[in-house]
């Protein structure tokens, strides 16, 4: 259900589903309806019903996705492409609370090895990492894969595995996947951070 918390996630499942039904172009084209279609071709009236049904279907299933309390912003929307804006100003806020939410996140990003404790494993660490980057890119950040791997050799005293990771893997070429894997081998080891 779409819902205030977790909008950018829930966003992506929805686009998703829209993509797999080949519906997600409706929500960025607008339509103008008309009361007389009288001197159309049947090709031009065949164009109108498909927009129609296309933006009725993606329509009922944003409707049907949205929590109660939002339901009443997008029940009266004619057309999906005001439904989803509506949904996006309700869930995500304003463009200026978007804004400090990706600075929160960045800030998160380059205070990430203050927050670690000596307790804390590898893996929990990477899961912490991984949710952070996911926040960051679904925010429209872009950050690649080598920033965060320069992250995490910035770790480098405590995490005894990236000396070992420097010398046997090419780190030009390195995903963040790749080294995420490669820590949480060393992590069933019973490395900790």
């Amino acid at each position: 259900m779409f819902a205030r918390e977790n909008y950018e996630f829930k966003s992506i499942k929805i686009k998703t589903l829209l993509i797999s039904l080949d519906l997600w172009e409706v929500i960025w084209t607008e339509f103008e309806e008309l009361e007389s279609i009288e001197n159309w071709s049947i090709a031009q009236v065949r164009v109108l019903k498909d927009r129609r049904g296309r933006n009725d279907g993606a329509l009922r299933l944003i409707r049907r996705g949205v929590a109660d309390p939002i339901f009443p912003k997008v029940v009266w929307a004619i057309q999906v492409k005001q439904a989803w804006k509506i949904l996006k100003q309700e869930c995500a806020g304003d463009v200026k609370v978007r804004v400090v939410k990706l600075q929160g996140f960045r800030k998160e990003f380059e205070n990430l090895k203050l927050k670690l404790n000596e307790n804390e494993s590898v893996k929990e660490f990477c899961i912490r990492l991984i949710e952070l980057i996911n926040q960051m890119r679904i925010s429209d950040e872009e950050i690649h894969d080598r920033k965060i791997i320069d992250k995490v050799q910035m770790r480098k005293k405590k995490f005894d595995v990236i000396v070992v990771v420097e010398e046997t893997k090419d780190l030009s070429k390195l995903t963040i996947e790749g080294l995420i894997n490669t820590l949480k081998s060393f992590d069933k080891t019973g490395t900790t951070v």
